[in-house]
Parts: structure tokens; C-alpha cells; sequence
């Protein structure tokens, strides 16, 4: 397969002649080459940048498997912005990304508003302000908020797009973001927060969740339409083809009847090798909307269940995109759930042992509790050591809050 790589280069300037590039010496250097396969892949990558023809090859699978690095991620770097009483954003600083091929993953945010419940009061929405750091947003200014994310940077040749965008569901149940068309099988989105306006501790119905609802649009939708603003932020991510073990797929169902939680289908797949992409909550519900957010979690191979707090007949709408890695390139996923202590502020959940806490994608995807208040209902996470999974909470409360998490190893 990596000889492929170099007799198609060497036909190429058979037939085109020598470009202005760095020559290959001779033959020995051909082999010396072929002996140091990362090298190679490196060195062939370039040549056909500075051809000009870099893709144009793409539909060789040989040549596509040989220019996708073996280690899929560059860097990792978990973010903790804080937002203090009468500040609506601020920044992180982050080591230099290349934001093209960058995604943002929410890990949840945290409030000491007391008694309150309204979307606007803790919510926290992730962009980037520019390639060294990363921006948190909210629409209420009232309390102390904490909102954590996570940036990966894939390497050089594994993303074929990361796109972000923005849409304000002001007087909207439903919104789009356009996008340049990416390959549906592909590509995911992620949620990457809410900046809302919504100030009513009861009924707002803000809570949103987002899809590609065909390859040129991310589209968010809620229950509400309530008329002020109402942002929610996403990001669409496309790998090369390659890197995928199968086709992304977009678990999605709807509740029906009085349940607690509700389950979604998915083809086969596996665990080991298998990362959800966190696309939010929705939920017709119009009470306490802390009381309404459901957790996402892949309960098998072929299930991916959507738990909220308790039992209801208002119907929840559960989606979450699956990324299925091809072996080669995952170490293993483990999935987590941590039951708070009513004492706990901090709750750490013990993990199945990565090799490098860089080395992992440490996913949020969402708490569900029984509380009614911002401060002991929300959580927010980090992967803190190769054991470790830390929840913060800005309060204590009755132990009756969830949140799950899934930590991702690539080699």
C-alpha cells in the first residue's frame, strides 16, 4: 500500500516532468523513504501540495489509506472559562490551533444562581476567537458561571471539513446554520452551547438540540418559540474517508407515552471503537427546564439511549451522531456515569486507565437531575488524570443528579 503511494508520485513526474519541489535523490532514498512509513506519508503529502493535486488522487483508496496519519489527533487541551456576575463573555487561552481542522466538545458548565432555573441564567455557548483562544458566551449576566470545553486539534489529513456556525431561535421552535456541503457519511455535529436570553424560571421551554438536516444545513430545534434571543452554537464534523470504521449515524427517536427514557436503533457497532458526538436535549415539557435535560449514553452495539430525571408524557426528542473509528486507530472508549453524593460538590468517577490524558477526547454528554436550581442541577467535567473524571457542581443537593460522560483513547 505505501509503494502505491510512491508509484503514483513517480508516474505523475513521469508524465508532468519534475516540479519546483524537493527532489527525491535516488534510488536509495526511495527505499530509505519506504523503510520510515511516517516519513514517507509526510513527504508524499507535501509533494502533492505543492503540486497542487492534493485529493485529486482521493478516489484511490490505497493512496487515501497511506495519507492518513496513524495517530488521528495532533492535540488536546481541555478548557475551564470563568464568566463572573455582570460579564456576558470571556476568553480562554489555548496553545495555537489550526481552527480548520479543530472541533470544540462542550463538558458542561456550572452556576451559583441559587434558586433559579432559567436557560439564560447558566447556559454557556464555545466559539473561537481566534487560533490561541477559545470564547465562552451567555445571555444572563446575573450570577458566577463556569463553562468547560474541550479543543481537539486533528492531525493534517483526517478532517475534510470543520465548520462552525450560529443561529438565533428568537420567536423560532427551529433554526439553520448553512454550511459548504460536506459527505453525510462522513460528518456529525456537535452542540457547542446555548447563549439565551430566556430569564422565566418556568415555563421557557429553551432547550435545544441540533442535526445536519441535509448536507449543506445544521439545523436546531426546540419546543418553544418564546420571542427573545435564543443562540444556539454547532459545529459539523467531516472526516476523510478512511478514518471512519462506518457510516456516521445520527441516532434519533422521540418519546411516546409516560416514560423516563426513551431508545434509539443504530446498526452494529463497536464499543471499543465507537465516540458520541453530544447534540443537546429537547423536551416539550414546559416545568422547570433542569428537570427536562436527558443524558445521552450507548447502552450496546446497536442502542443509544436518552435518560431525563423522571417519568413525563411530554415527549423528548433524543439525538446524538456515532462515530465509529476504524480499529487502528482507538485504544478504547470508556462510557461513564456519575451518581452525585448529596454532600458532593465534587464528584470524582473512577475510569478504566488511559494511556495519556492528551491522548483522549473526554466528552460531556449532559446531567440529568431531580433538582430545581441551577447550582446543584448543572455540572461540568474534566478528564484530570489517566484514572480520573472530575464533576464540579457550584452547590450541594439531594443525590438524585446524574451525569455521563464518555472518554475516548486514540492511539
Amino acid at each position: 500500500m505505501l509503494k502505491t503511494g510512491i508509484s503514483v508520485l513517480a508516474l505523475l513526474i513521469g508524465l508532468h516532468g519534475t516540479p519546483d519541489i524537493k527532489p527525491m535523490a535516488d534510488a536509495a532514498a526511495i527505499v530509505r523513504m519506504a523503510e520510515d512509513a511516517d516519513y514517507q506519508r509526510r513527504e508524499n503529502e507535501e509533494l502533492l501540495i505543492q503540486m497542487g493535486m492534493y485529493g485529486a488522487l482521493s478516489g484511490f483508496n490505497a493512496f487515501t489509506q497511506s495519507s492518513i496519519p496513524s495517530s488521528l489527533l495532533e492535540s488536546v487541551q481541555q478548557v475551564s472559562i470563568s464568566l463572573t456576575a455582570g460579564n456576558g463573555s470571556n476568553t480562554g487561552a489555548i496553545s495555537a490551533v489550526t481552527t480548520t481542522r479543530t472541533s470544540i466538545h462542550h463538558q458542561g458548565e456550572t452556576s451559583d444562581g441559587g434558586a433559579v432555573s432559567a436557560v439564560g441564567r447558566g447556559s454557556v455557548a464555545f466559539s473561537f476567537a481566534s487560533g490561541t483562544s477559545v470564547n465562552a458566551e451567555r445571555g444572563v449576566t446575573s450570577d458566577n458561571t463556569v463553562g468547560n470545553c474541550v479543543v481537539v486539534q486533528w492531525a493534517a489529513g483526517v478532517t475534510q471539513s470543520v465548520q462552525y456556525g450560529t443561529s438565533d431561535l428568537n420567536g423560532l421552535t427551529q433554526g439553520d446554520i448553512t454550511i459548504s456541503a460536506v459527505t453525510a457519511a462522513n460528518a456529525g455535529t456537535l452542540l457547542n452551547g446555548v447563549k439565551s436570553s430566556l430569564t422565566a424560571n418556568g415555563a421557557d421551554v429553551g432547550l435545544v438540540n441540533i442535526y445536519h438536516n441535509s448536507t449543506t444545513v445544521i439545523r436546531g430545534e426546540r419546543a418553544g418559540s418564546s420571542a427573545v434571543a435564543h443562540v444556539f452554537y454547532a459545529c459539523s464534523l467531516e472526516f476523510v474517508a478512511g478514518v471512519l470504521n462506518s457510516s456516521t449515524q445520527q441516532a434519533a427517536v422521540a418519546s411516546s407515552g409516560t416514560v423516563t427514557n426513551v431508545d434509539a436503533t443504530i446498526s452494529a457497532v463497536t464499543l471499543a471503537q465507537t465516540m458520541l458526538g453530544w447534540c443537546g436535549s429537547r423536551d416539550a415539557g414546559t416545568a422547570n427546564h433542569l428537570l427536562r435535560r436527558h443524558r445521552t449514553e450507548i447502552t450496546s452495539t446497536t442502542n443509544i439511549k436518552f435518560t431525563r430525571s423522571s417519568s413525563s408524557s411530554n415527549v423528548m426528542t433524543g439525538i446524538a451522531y456515532v462515530f465509529e473509528f476504524k480499529s487502528q486507530y482507538m485504544a478504547g472508549v470508556d462510557n461513564v456515569t456519575g451518581t452525585w453524593g448529596s454532600g458532593e460538590t465534587t464528584h470524582n468517577e473512577a475510569i478504566s486507565a488511559v494511556a495519556a490524558v492528551n491522548k483522549c477526547i473526554p466528552s460531556w454528554l449532559e446531567t440529568s437531575s431531580a433538582q430545581t436550581a441551577w447550582s446543584n442541577a448543572s455540572a461540568r467535567t474534566s478528564l484530570t488524570t489517566t484514572t480520573n473524571e472530575e464533576m464540579v457542581r457550584a452547590a450541594t443537593g439531594a443525590s438524585s443528579t446524574l451525569t455521563t460522560t464518555q472518554i475516548a483513547e486514540f492511539v
